[in-house]
């Protein structure tokens, strides 16, 4: 009843099974809009920034946009005891070249021109 051949086959099911419940740890789909970080099972970290399947291992994906928008409010309060509501937007781009010059990535501009901005406002006040 339970020869080799029977056995095998048994084995060889449960094997499918089992590679095919786990198939979407093994590996991961990047879209083209996204940058991705895969944290290895013994806590290496890997990005991705290329469109496509890459190996992920067992391990934890996280997923950022490539570039994305935040809109705020913030309310105001004036020194006479006015009140104003403060509406923005700050749209932002994730480098992907980390040996870009600071001046041609977004991130280190934007620090440099509020900090400007900042001590013009104290300057001239």
């Amino acid at each position: 009843m339970f020869n080799m051949r029977n056995l095998a086959l048994v084995a060889s099911a449960i094997a499918a099974v089992f590679v095919v419940a786990m198939a979407g740890e093994l590996v991961e789909h990047l879209d083209a809009q996204e940058i991705m970080v895969i944290q290895s099972v013994n806590g290496n970290l890997t990005v991705y920034d290329t469109p496509g399947y890459h190996p992920q291992w067992f391990g934890k994906v996280t997923k950022y946009a490539r570039r994305a928008s935040y809109d705020f409010e913030a309310p105001i309060r004036f020194n006479d005891g006015a009140q104003a509501k403060m509406h923005g937007s700050i749209q932002f781009e994730i480098p992907t070249d980390a040996h870009e010059p600071w001046f041609r990535r977004p991130g280190p501009l934007a620090v440099v021109v509020g900090i400007a901005v900042l001590i013009l406002n104290v300057i001239f006040w």
